[in-house]
């Protein structure tokens, strides 16, 4: 729904949320839940017959491409933003297959917003939390030390 909320303050001629039909009673699922909720963007539901999602996506962009090759086509992708370096080896892996895929088509603006997960809080935390230091170079610089301003 943040994905879908930033495509819209985008305000694009046209709006259209795209999933994967990967299994088809969830798709019919998901089509009568997002038709009850009232949301005014059509939802286009891709085939995927072999449980593949970047081939489709790809494939449909590629088609609006070719439709109106003059438009720049935005693609929203939420994205999981994460505190443990073994997180985004679970979750971001199809949403970089799909950028990859995404980044070579010409027209075709990828825009990522990010959901942090609860472990990607607790390392801003902790990270805010460590002593302040230096960049290298600094003390040529001239640049005043960080910890000199905690007082």
């Amino acid at each position: 729904m943040r994905a879908l909320g930033y495509a819209r303050a985008l305000r694009a001629d046209h709006v259209e949320a795209v999933t994967v039909a990967i299994d088809r009673e969830d798709a019919q699922d998901l089509l009568r839940r997002w038709d009850t909720s009232g949301i005014n963007v059509p939802l286009k539901v891709l085939d995927s017959p072999y449980r593949e999602l970047t081939r489709p996506i790809t494939a449909y962009v590629r088609s609006l491409v070719r439709k109106s090759p003059r438009d720049v086509i935005y693609v929203v992708i939420p994205e999981y933003s994460v505190g443990r370096w073994w997180e985004s080896l679970l979750h971001n892996r199809t949403t970089l297959w799909l950028r990859s895929r995404l980044m070579l088509i010409p027209g075709v603006v990828i825009i990522s917003v990010l959901w942090q997960l609860p472990s990607s809080r607790r390392l801003t935390r902790r990270l805010t939390r460590r002593p302040l230091r230096r960049a290298p170079g600094a003390v040529r610089r001239g640049e005043p030390d960080p910890r000199a301003d905690r007082g």
